[in-house]
């Protein structure tokens, strides 16, 4: 029987449960593709026609990536503090988040348990981002009218 995509097998032969560094690249990239779903679906709404949306949609996607420091690294702007991190004014971003944990992955080395703050954030608020874009696109095109 072959082990899940979760299982790595250890060097000794055995497998384990544990998930790897590879792994954590691919979670902060899920989390926030389905942000950035929810912003289109919320511009989806507010939009009648593709070609309508898409000049539109450009607009939030290049400012979440400019405030999310992706382009240029931004300095932070500490609005309080939650169990020793730092909360900056950009942080209500998903992009921020994922930018933090992929760029402690793929130039620190990383690993899951590195960046689960940046991974708790960032499932959070994709799921915010999501739930409200679903919530727009209900209310403007499947409610009875």
């Amino acid at each position: 029987m072959r082990p899940s995509a979760n299982w790595r097998q250890s060097e000794s032969g055995s497998s384990s449960g544990d998930l790897t560094a590879d792994d954590a690249p691919r979670a902060a990239g899920s989390a926030e593709v389905r942000a950035r779903v929810g912003v289109g679906l919320a511009v989806g709404a507010l939009t009648r026609t593709v070609t309508r949306a898409f000049p539109v949609v450009n607009v939030p996607f290049a400012l979440m990536m400019f405030f999310s420091g992706a382009i240029y690294p931004l300095p932070k702007i500490k609005m309080f503090e939650i169990s020793g991190h730092v909360v900056g004014l950009w942080d209500i971003l998903p992009a921020t988040h994922a930018v933090i944990a992929l760029n402690k992955i793929l130039s620190l080395g990383a690993g899951l348990g590195d960046v689960g703050w940046e991974l708790g954030w960032l499932s959070a608020l994709s799921a915010l981002f999501f739930g409200a874009g679903v919530w727009i696109f209900h209310r403007m095109h499947l409610r009875a009218r």
